[in-house]
């Protein structure tokens, strides 16, 4: 994803389900489709008996461009809460 303002953000579901090729996932967007806060993005059903892993990394994939960066939040994902604090160069 990219924000208007130039974050670029790698959302990775289940570190290894590529190797379900597609099954559980429901897509409510594509690629150059724009995005609100709080849209449905995907919906998804991975049990642990079908990946080997059900973690989500969040990555940043262009830092080198920020000169700050602050976690706003180490709990739980809440949808429309903030997870990062960035500012752009």
């Amino acid at each position: 994803m990219r924000t208007d303002n130039g974050v670029e953000l790698l959302i990775h579901i289940g570190l290894e389900a590529v190797q379900l090729k597609g099954k559980g996932f429901t897509f409510y967007v594509k690629e150059g489709d724009n995005v609100s806060a709080g849209g449905k993005l995907i919906d998804f059903d991975i049990v642990e008996e079908q990946a080997s892993s059900t973690i989500i990394p969040l990555v940043l994939t262009n830092t080198k461009e920020m000169t700050r960066i602050k976690t706003v939040t180490t709990s739980e994902v809440i949808g429309g809460k903030g997870l990062v604090s960035l500012v752009s160069k």
